[in-house]
């Protein structure tokens, strides 16, 4: 019999107070932009449908990670799902505790190399 490997659960994953709408998608994440033809994203692949961005869709940009999804796929995970579906960064905490904790976790991840700069 061969043992299956346990699943990681994400703390995000038991978030139970997820988005509601549409408008709350909006006013608490971003509002959603069209795809202008000079857009980076053009042509680039969604991560959740995994389809290409083509010219005049609406993306919409998680700001506390700046990953961008289609606006209709995005808004279907965050209203099962509080989290971003790439890093699971929580978008429902709200708290400085909250960001003190992504601060740290930030330093810790960080080089320990000096930065080269130009004199």
């Amino acid at each position: 019999m061969t043992k299956r490997k346990k699943k990681y659960k994400f703390p995000s994953d038991d978030l139970e107070d997820y988005f509601k709408s549409c408008r709350e998608i909006n006013e608490k994440v971003s509002k959603a932009e069209k795809i202008k033809i000079n857009d980076p994203l053009l042509n680039e692949d969604c991560l959740i449908c995994m389809e290409k961005y083509k010219l005049g869709e609406l993306k919409r940009k998680i700001p506390k990670c700046s990953h961008y999804f289609h606006k209709k796929c995005i808004d279907k995970w965050l209203k099962k799902k509080g989290s971003c579906p790439v890093c699971r960064c929580n978008l429902l905490e709200d708290t400085e505790d909250a960001k003190d904790a992504v601060d740290a976790e930030d330093v810790e991840n960080c080089s320990k190399e000096p930065l080269n700069e130009e004199k």
